[in-house]
């Protein structure tokens, strides 16, 4: 009889922590989370941290491609120096 009456007080118990934290929960589920400063400013620097990593690979992208076609106009026209030089010796 005695362990009927822990296994009720035992559930009773359960059910009142399930009940409170039902309650908070549909709470906080309308909590509106960029009222709250500090995750409004979170969200800020994340965005302008993304468009600043944005921007610099952009920069970075254009920078190698004008080094790659300067590259390989050097490398062109080397190409025909030495097939002019070639040609000029035989």
């Amino acid at each position: 009889m005695i362990d009927f009456i822990f296994l009720f007080i035992f559930f009773a118990c359960w059910g009142g922590i399930i009940l409170i934290i039902s309650r908070k929960l549909f709470s906080l589920s309308n909590l509106d989370v960029s009222k709250i400063p500090k995750e409004r400013m979170a969200k800020i620097k994340k965005d302008l941290l993304e468009k600043k990593i944005a921007r610099e690979m952009a920069e970075l992208r254009d920078k190698m491609v004008g080094h790659s076609r300067k590259g390989l106009i050097y490398l062109k026209n080397t190409i025909k120096l030495i097939k002019k030089r070639c040609k000029l010796h035989r």
